[in-house]
């Protein structure tokens, strides 16, 4: 087999697998660009839902014992009204600890379940068995990042665009990294 017929075997199964792999990874790519965009605006609230907490986590707790049982961000405690403490979590100011019942109440702002399960994808640690499989998805992705270079003939005018378009890729991100 001469050397042009090698090239051409070997960027039909680049262009195939290109084709193909990525056909595969649609779905992953919606739930993982679904969850992404979710995280990007975590901190407005705008998908979550408020849920009403009341809990019993013992009675008599001072403040810095309260705010070890809640575990809460940004937690202070603004004011006692008599066995109550009022105390603020994050930019919530509802929260409420009784001291003579050991009941605590508050609002927590939570993303619905089905979005919660999407996100817990992006945030998957090397200890859980999701790993290996977000692992491949990163590779098959890098993967048709490269492949895309099989897909026109060398030196056309579509590969010297698509080289362009990849450089200005590139720079993007770099810009991104410095910022």
């Amino acid at each position: 087999m001469d050397r042009q017929a090698t090239r051409t075997t070997f960027r039909c199964f680049m262009r195939a697998a290109h084709r193909d792999i990525g056909f595969f990874v649609i779905g992953l790519c919606l739930l993982y660009g679904t969850s992404g965009v979710v995280l990007i605006y975590r901190g407005t609230n705008i998908f979550k839902r408020e849920t009403p907490i009341k809990r019993n986590i013992g009675p008599g707790l001072d403040a810095s014992s309260l705010e070890a049982s809640l575990r809460m961000k940004d937690f202070e405690v603004l004011r006692t009204e008599g066995d109550s403490l009022c105390f603020r979590y994050g930019q919530r100011e509802d929260g409420r600890y009784n001291r003579a019942t050991g009941e605590a109440s508050y609002t927590s702002q939570e993303y619905p379940r089905w979005l919660n399960r999407i996100i817990a994808l992006h945030k998957v640690n090397s200890r859980s068995f999701k790993s290996r499989f977000s692992a491949v998805f990163g590779v098959l992705l890098a993967f048709l990042a490269l492949s895309s270079f099989w897909m026109f003939e060398a030196g056309s005018k579509r590969f010297r665009r698509g080289l362009c378009l990849s450089a200005a890729g590139i720079a993007g991100a770099i810009i991104l990294i410095l910022l």
